[in-house]
């Protein structure tokens, strides 16, 4: 039986996806690396706010095409080097520090700032064309993530003060930066389902006192 190809339109639209997820997979997988290979232009470049601002909406905007595919990249990224960085944070919580610790710190540091800009504008660039209960889940579980990241930081900030280290650091400008989309009323509910079931966060408000909680110990 002969097969009916698609109508071009539809293959052109297919091929747009597929090209979407790779421009983000792309752009993340080079954050990463300009980290590994100590790039100061790339480093520099978070401290230029308005250039910073122009990229990440961008890449947002692309990103949210295909956005499942977008979303779970995006998760695995985060959840190894998260990882690596609660790794770290309990080597200062029981003071066994290993000889690398701050190269390995501000490696880890500087890569979870990069994910959690890139994640943090993935969730503010939502539109209502594209604002569907699927992707307001996918936010909540983008949120969840960086959530989690605040609870395990906070504790890392109490213990490096305890220790004298009154830094300022990338990380934490960068999660106060995050908070941002989460301001916005106009979300639909959908985004706290998640947040309901792992936080206790179902609302705006409790979402507010949260962040406010947050603030409090890490500025």
């Amino acid at each position: 039986v002969a097969t009916i190809p698609s109508p071009p339109h539809s293959r052109a639209f297919e091929r747009l996806l597929e090209i979407s997820f790779e421009i983000m997979k792309s752009f993340v997988q080079s954050r990463i690396d300009a980290v590994n290979l100590e790039d100061e232009e790339a480093s520099d470049l978070l401290d230029d706010e308005a250039t910073l601002t122009s990229i990440l909406e961008l890449v947002a905007s692309v990103g949210r095409i295909k956005y499942q595919s977008s979303c779970e990249y995006m998760q695995t990224v985060f959840d190894v080097v998260a990882n690596q960085y609660s790794e770290l944070c309990g080597q200062s919580i029981s003071g066994q520090f290993s000889s690398d610790f701050r190269q390995r710190l501000e490696n880890v540091e500087a890569k979870l700032t990069w994910i959690v800009y890139i994640m943090g504008a993935s969730v503010g660039a939502r539109s209502p064309i594209q604002n569907s209960e699927e992707h307001e889940i996918l936010d909540g579980e983008l949120t969840g993530k960086i959530l989690q990241l605040m609870n395990v930081d906070s504790n890392f900030v109490i213990r490096m003060r305890e220790m004298g280290d009154t830094s300022n650091r990338s990380l934490d400008l960068a999660l106060k930066i995050y908070i941002g989309p989460h301001m916005d009323v106009r979300q639909g509910r959908e985004i706290y389902v998640r947040l309901g079931e792992t936080f206790g966060i179902d609302d705006q408000n409790k979402m507010l006192n949260f962040i406010v909680q947050k603030l409090f110990v890490c500025f």
